[in-house]
């Protein structure tokens, strides 16, 4: 008997392990509801309402504080859809549905009741609106600067639940340049008590000494309702009041939350986020081109400079500067001694031009000639010219004197005097 029951045993354990299939699954958790009560009545807010041409005309999630259930309303009930608005909070008669082929609970509407147009998280949103924007949360002047590249980085979002650390890791891996730090702090940013989670966590990171160059809060997408902790006053105010800047990525890039609109800068998605604050690899890599040649360009304006401040000081080295007066020195002298060749030589022409001069007019050239002049024995030469106009005696003794002798005459007035010819002291 025992042997017999082992193969048995053996058997219902590798059933129990056999994995099911999915359409095994769906089947399963389809006859698990529709055993239940499948009609009832469900209040909540409308969200994310989606309009379709197919026999189902209409599509909206009904949520609460954190849960959130996808609704529809078909031909049927079609009359139903004018009374569906975004935000409005409605009771509706159900019918629960389960779509097999997609393993997806959903909600068939037949009946609408509006308990409000505007939802209490509506009357809250607008009050914290008009109260953040009283104080100035939303002006532009209040916004701190982004930088581009950023080093030092905090993530505040939900690191154990959601997807938005796997985007942004993605990203990371592509972008991300080395010495860049990455903090990550896991906070709730669904839970009912979120804000509170959420604002405190902006304070504690503020007061660290970190250094961060910017703090990026985070969400996936989600409803309405989901994102209700961005626009809370609590978390605005913190904010607000960080010294850090704040950049924001919640839900998707059509989602507005207060928060978006008191952060210092906020994108559409975490994604985008992290691609803008992070320091990009290829960016990173041409700035460091850039520097490089900016430092290269610099090194041969220092080297250029460096060269010109050695010409100088090898001008200002005495040897050098006495060196050059010398070579001067010796310029001017020979510049000196040409002058002087040069004046030597005019001097001497002009020299020789008179004294050619001079023997031309020289009395002993005339005397050369033949022809002598008469003087008395002082050696005064003698005018008889002016001695006949002014009926002078004759002063006695007379020497004719030529070029090599000398004789004493005598003049006496036995030729008529129209006789005697005169010219230029000499008798002829």
């Amino acid at each position: 008997m025992i042997g017999n029951e082992k193969p048995h045993t053996q058997n219902i354990q590798e059933k129990q392990n056999a994995p099911l299939t999915v359409k095994l699954l769906s089947n399963k958790l389809h006859e698990k509801i529709i055993s239940l009560d499948s009609v009832f009545y469900i209040s909540g807010t409308v969200e994310n309402i989606s309009l379709s041409n197919s026999f189902i005309q209409l599509y909206f999630n009904l949520t609460d504080e954190s849960a959130s259930v996808r609704c529809y309303i078909s031909k049927l009930n079609v009359s139903q859809i004018p009374l569906i608005k975004h935000h409005a909070q409605i009771k509706a008669l159900v019918n629960l549905k389960f779509w097999k082929n997609k393993t997806n609970i959903i909600l068939e509407v037949t009946k609408v009741c509006v308990e409000s147009d505007t939802s209490s998280k509506k009357e809250s949103y607008e009050a914290n609106h008009a109260k953040c924007l009283q104080l100035g949360f939303f002006d532009p002047i209040q916004k701190k600067s982004i930088k581009a590249n950023n080093k030092n980085i905090c993530l505040l979002t939900s690191y154990s639940s959601g997807t938005v650390w796997k985007d942004i890791k993605e990203v990371l891996k592509q972008n991300i340049a080395q010495n860049t730090i990455l903090y990550i702090v896991d906070c709730s940013v669904g839970s009912n008590n979120a804000h509170t989670e959420l604002s405190k966590a902006i304070e504690w990171i503020n007061n660290t000494n970190l250094n961060l160059d910017v703090l990026a809060v985070t969400r996936g997408g989600g409803s309405g309702s989901s994102l209700n902790t961005f626009n809370t006053f609590q978390v605005c105010e913190a904010v607000f009041k960080s010294k850090i800047p704040i950049v924001t990525a919640i839900g998707h890039q059509n989602d507005t939350t207060l928060v978006d609109l008191v952060a210092d800068k906020t994108y559409g998605t975490p994604s985008i986020c992290a691609q803008n604050i992070i320091t990009d690899k290829d960016q990173f890599i041409e700035q460091y081109k850039n520097h490089k040649n900016k430092l290269k360009a610099a090194k041969q304006q220092f080297q250029s400079k460096l060269d010109q401040y050695k010409h100088t000081l090898k001008n200002l080295d005495p040897k050098v500067r006495l060196s050059e007066l010398k070579l001067k020195q010796q310029n001017y002298v020979h510049q000196l001694k040409q002058t002087l060749i040069h004046l030597r030589e005019k001097t001497a022409i002009k020299i020789d031009n008179y004294y050619e001069k001079i023997n031309l007019s020289s009395h002993k050239r005339i005397l050369n000639q033949g022809y002598g002049y008469i003087c008395d024995s002082d050696g005064e030469v003698i005018n008889l010219d002016n001695i006949l106009k002014t009926n002078k005696d004759i002063p006695k003794p007379i020497y004719l004197k030529t070029e090599s002798n000398s004789f004493i005459i005598s003049i006496e007035p036995v030729v008529p005097q129209d006789k005697i010819f005169l010219k230029n002291n000499t008798i002829y």
